[in-house]
């Protein structure tokens, strides 16, 4: 299983074989809270990182593109990786809006250039490379829609099989993405964890499907490590001094976490960045449990959102969110759906970049505590936008109202268009 020497558990240390396929831990167990159960213990991989310091190096890294770049630091052999042409988003400098938010030194990485306009292509590459390595012929997931719609990407490239279960309520760009790619689609009639508890179900009678929801598989999010790769090649070595992430279930951010600190390990970097992860004030479990100090985890009830892949009522990789805000001292916050709203929309005419609500989550986040002056103006920000305007447009439908004038195609209409266009342009 590529470097990977063994498993080990995040909350007890636990550790198990490398040959082990799905990750919660069974000394640590779980609980059941409004029906949803709560593991306390989950997986992650770990590497012999010692004899990976003269096979992970900066050269290295520059050489390739994607997830080739950082090939021996995941946990798939070379010659089963599975490429859309994922990874390598551009960093863009943000001076327009660093400027309002009096930050010199702000930047967007925009994963909605991804093959399938979102961060989740890195992880479905990796997923999907290690079910063809195993002889799997189909795999399986639990989505809010775009890791289901990037699954069933790479599986149409690979051939496999695809079985997604999906909230019956998810964004009609992001079933359509699905069922273009001919996975099969379970929609079920609630909400993310109902789905996963069914999916749970489903999956445990059917050994010959491959389960790549985050958390059940640790390996999934090992994909997420090559964004902190980018970031700090893209910035000359040096990492920012805040990563804001969008917070829903926590793989992203446990995912990004790990890379920076697996590359501060390597001692590739010399310093590592705070963590920001940002919910959204209709379901994030975690921030109401950073606000007590992280004294509890409780499932909390959860309402609809513009942003409904970062709403959660329960955070399956708690745990690894826990560490990577404690190690890296970080912040966790919520935003409102006017504040995603008007960030989006603030980020499309400012900077000329279209996200989707769920996608400007962690930049909302920041124009929050920015104006709230809980961050340096001299420090540096990478901001992660996870997803591409055109995943789900249902929030924004009928702006594009407000800037239409209609005409007929006459003199009297030219002169007329003409004096608003002194009006408003010139």
């Amino acid at each position: 299983m590529g470097s990977i020497t063994f498993f080990r558990c995040v909350t007890c240390g636990k550790t198990y074989e490398k040959s082990s396929l799905y990750g919660t831990c069974e000394a640590c167990g779980s609980t059941v809270e409004k029906n949803i159960t709560m593991f306390k213990g989950v997986l992650e991989p770990l590497y012999d990182y010692e004899a990976l310091k003269n096979k992970v190096t900066k050269s290295a890294i520059e050489k390739h593109k994607g997830l080739s770049s950082i090939i021996d630091l995941l946990p798939v052999s070379a010659r089963f990786l599975t490429s859309l042409g994922e990874g390598d988003t551009p960093l863009i400098h943000c001076d327009k809006l660093g400027q309002e938010l009096k930050l010199k030194n702000l930047y967007v990485k925009c994963e909605g250039y991804n093959p399938t306009g979102c961060f989740k292509d890195r992880e479905s590459a990796i997923v999907v490379s290690k079910a063809l390595e195993l002889g799997f012929k189909a795999v399986a997931c639990v989505s809010s829609g775009n890791a289901a719609s990037s699954l069933a990407a790479y599986s149409a490239k690979t051939g496999l099989r695809c079985l997604t279960f999906v909230p019956s309520t998810a964004s009609p760009a992001k079933m359509t993405q699905i069922a273009v790619h001919g996975a099969n689609i379970i929609a079920v009639d609630g909400i993310y964890e109902e789905a996963l508890e069914f999916s749970n179900q489903v999956l445990s009678l059917k050994k010959a499907i491959y389960n790549c929801t985050p958390t059940i598989n640790p390996l999934r999010t090992e994909g997420d490590k090559t964004t902190a790769a980018e970031i700090c090649r893209d910035l000359k070595w040096t990492p920012p001094d805040w990563v804001f992430v969008p917070l829903g279930n926590g793989s992203h951010l446990s995912g990004l976490w790990k890379g920076f600190s697996e590359l501060h390990e390597l001692g590739i970097i010399n310093s590592l960045p705070k963590i920001a992860g940002i919910g959204v004030e209709a379901g994030a479990p975690l921030v109401d449990s950073y606000r007590r100090g992280f004294s509890e985890l409780h499932v909390v009830s959860c309402k609809e959102s513009v942003a409904e892949g970062v709403v959660a009522a329960w955070s399956y990789d708690a745990p690894k969110v826990v560490k990577a805000i404690k190690e890296s001292h970080g912040v966790l916050d919520a935003v409102s759906d006017e504040t995603i709203l008007s960030t989006l929309r603030l980020l499309a005419k400012r900077e000329g970049i279209f996200a989707g609500p769920s996608g400007v989550v962690a930049l909302a986040g920041l124009m929050k505590l920015a104006k709230e002056n809980a961050i340096d103006g001299n420090e540096s920000v990478a901001v992660l936008l996870t997803e591409c305007g055109l995943k789900d447009m249902r929030p924004i439908a009928n702006d594009w109202k407000s800037s239409v004038t209609r005409v007929k195609p006459n003199r009297e209409a030219a002169e007329k268009i003409n004096k608003l266009l002194l009006q408003r342009i010139f």
